[in-house]
């Protein structure tokens, strides 16, 4: 229940709608059966035959209400004030009432009765509509900007947050948590304070007739209040473990499906199909248990409702049959009456309390997201920098990922604007994890980035991220056209600017070969397209970017001869006139670098230039050596 008090954030703003919503609730109850149940005792006169109206005393219904409501108008301004007038009006406008009614011919009543039952019922159901429509309006726009706001607090959130939890495990909780959350909101809320409410009444009700007689009622309620408490633990317990599940189920697709082509390659369909009919398994296990105490409330209502009638009429029948009881007849049937009608309410309250139960762990797991604090973020002091003018510096550079050992260690490097620089060794010794401290996707656990000088938790993240122009091995690419993946990020990109970066980077001919040319959908990650071109369209990217600082991170790695050599001369047209930051597998593509640094175990062991290095014959020159032993590429091939 705690947990879902958290959607009142949600609801206060649209508090009148609510309110407008309850009101009609109000209006329906009100045209519902006890106003239409009012019309039968007229049935009394339309169908009593022995009643005879005289001509000369006979009225329309028109006429009896004008002079019905004269004179009770009368009636008032001449006895207002006086002593007990108001017990008398009642009397008086039952006598006239009665009085009038009987002169008016029984075809004439029952045309009203008629008439009434229609305008009733439409009332009724009127209300009934306008109050469902505006409490799902209501649903609908809580469910909407509560998962507007968790997809938003996603792209707050740090890289390190996506480590932890799989994608298919978010997905469950934007899509499938909210979706349970939509059941509980506000008309949940309103049905269960319309019910409170009701048992309230009733039960002064009981309490005004017989306040001993209700007193001894309550001795049925512990073992009700026990059990209602038992079915909702198991509620919460196995709605919790039910979205856990799905929320396994979700990581699994999300997991095999992107990579289906591996496993068909390796015949593992049958694998697969049986690995998710285990986790679906569990899935069934638990749905299967939460269904089981859902519908136990409804029995538990029903007991717990008869445990009361029959303790009423047992305790209080016998109270009742008594000599010395002070109850009488109309008391203690206007009690069972009072008691017997918080039943219903009751049951409903047990009902709702449950849906409540369950949905509260749905709400508990978004909320909980919401409740992390991005790891990276502006600090409220951190300027804005437009331009990269003079250095970058790594000043004893410390990092590790949690309580894992240290992954990088005294990191000591500056970097001159315009230089190109190539970070090579083994994987696994840090090269990635380096150049993803500059664009703060981590921040060092000690140490400094230094950029013109200022430190980069103190430059506004935007305004940073600005600056530069990432190209990765594991290029990402979104299911929408080619010009739009190229101007991902850039608001004020024309056509032609598009095609000039395309043509830089060698992708403009392919480009024109595709069946829509630059509309052409890529597919899920560019699955439409081969390895050099995702590629291309990356490096096509980055030079519509222009940013003054370029990242590659091994982007030629995994192409074939032909489309490296494309590749590799669409990064030189780029990097001409910046400053690079190249993590490079094949030394050939780096040999003219204005510096190489070679890192390994999380340190610097060497840096200088290719030919500088080479003659110092130590780490690089192992490395040079061992990757071209049987065939060495030319080391002047330029950069």
């Amino acid at each position: 229940m705690r947990e879902s008090l958290k959607l009142l954030k949600y609801i206060k703003p649209l508090w009148r709608s609510v309110l407008v919503g309850f009101i009609f609730m109000l209006f329906f109850a009100l045209f519902s059966g006890s106003s239409i149940g009012m019309l039968i005792p007229l049935m009394d006169n339309v169908f009593t035959p022995q009643r005879v109206i005289e001509p000369d005393t006979q009225l329309t219904v028109g006429e009896a209400w004008q002079a019905f409501s004269g004179d009770i108008r009368k009636y008032i301004g001449e006895h207002r004030g006086e002593e007990n007038w108001l017990e008398e009006l009642l009397g008086e406008i039952k006598s006239n009432g009665i009085n009038y009614l009987n002169r008016i011919p029984p075809r004439e009543i029952l045309k009203v009765i008629c008439i009434a039952i229609i305008i009733l019922f439409f009332l009724k159901n009127l209300f009934f509509y306008l109050n469902k429509l505006i409490f799902i309006i209501v649903e609908n726009k809580v469910t909407r900007d509560l998962r507007n706001d968790l997809y938003a607090k996603f792209h707050a959130l740090s890289m390190s947050f996506f480590h932890k939890h799989p994608t298919g495990e978010l997905t469950s909780r934007l899509f499938n948590d909210i979706f349970v959350i939509d059941t509980l909101t506000v008309n949940v809320f309103a049905i269960l304070i319309r019910d409170i409410i009701m048992v309230i009444i009733y039960a002064a009700i009981a309490i005004y007739i017989s306040s001993g007689l209700f007193l001894y009622i309550l001795l049925v309620i512990p073992p009700i209040v026990y059990a209602v408490s038992y079915l909702n633990r198991k509620l919460r317990k196995y709605s919790g473990r039910r979205q856990e599940k799905i929320a396994q189920l979700y990581s699994l697709v999300q997991d095999v499906l992107p990579g289906i082509q591996v496993v068909k390659a390796f015949n593992m369909e049958n694998y697969e199909v049986q690995r998710f009919r285990k986790e679906n398994q569990k899935f069934f296990k638990y749905i299967n248990k939460l269904k089981k105490y859902t519908i136990m409330s409804i029995p538990l209502s029903d007991i717990s409702g008869a445990l009361i009638a029959v303790f009423v009429l047992w305790y209080g029948g016998n109270r009742f049959l008594s000599p010395e009881t002070s109850l009488t007849t109309g008391r203690f049937f206007a009690f069972l009456g009072a008691l017997l009608s918080m039943i219903t309410p009751m049951k409903n309250i047990i009902k709702e309390v449950g849906n409540i139960q369950k949905a509260s762990v749905a709400v508990k797991r978004v909320f909980d997201l919401f409740e992390i604090v991005p790891e990276i973020q502006d600090d409220p002091r951190a300027v804005a920098i437009e331009n990269f003018n003079d250095s970058l510096i790594f000043k004893d550079l410390y990092f590790k990922y949690d309580s894992s050992e240290p992954v990088l260690e005294n990191i000591n490097l500056e970097i001159k604007k315009g230089q190109i620089v190539a970070f090579v060794g083994h994987s696994g010794g840090g090269k990635t994890t380096l150049v993803n401290l500059l664009p703060r996707f981590y921040d060092p656990t000690s140490g400094v980035i230094l950029l013109d000088g200022f430190d980069l938790k103190m430059v506004k993240l935007s305004s940073l991220r600005a600056l530069l122009g990432i190209v990765t091995q594991d290029v990402i690419l979104f299911n929408d056209s080619i010009l739009n993946n190229i101007a991902y990020g850039l608001e004020s990109v024309n056509r032609e600017q598009v095609e000039d970066a395309c043509r830089a980077a060698n992708a403009l001919e392919f480009i024109k070969r595709l069946p829509n040319g630059f509309d052409t959908k890529i597919g899920e990650r560019g699955c439409n397209l081969s390895g050099g071109q995702k590629q291309r369209l990356a490096i096509a990217r980055a030079i519509l970017k222009n940013p003054p600082i370029l990242i590659f991170d091994e982007a030629t790695s995994s192409l074939d001869t032909e489309s490296e050599a494309l590749v590799q001369q669409a990064i030189n047209n780029l990097i001409k006139n910046r400053t690079a930051l190249v993590i490079a597998h094949r030394l050939s593509t780096i040999t003219h670098a204005d510096l190489i640094v070679v890192v390994e175990g999380g340190k610097i062991v060497e840096t200088g230039s290719h030919h500088q290095l080479l003659q110092k014959g130590t780490r690089y020159k192992q490395l040079y050596d061992l990757q071209f032993r049987e065939d060495r590429i030319n080391p002047e091939k330029p950069l």
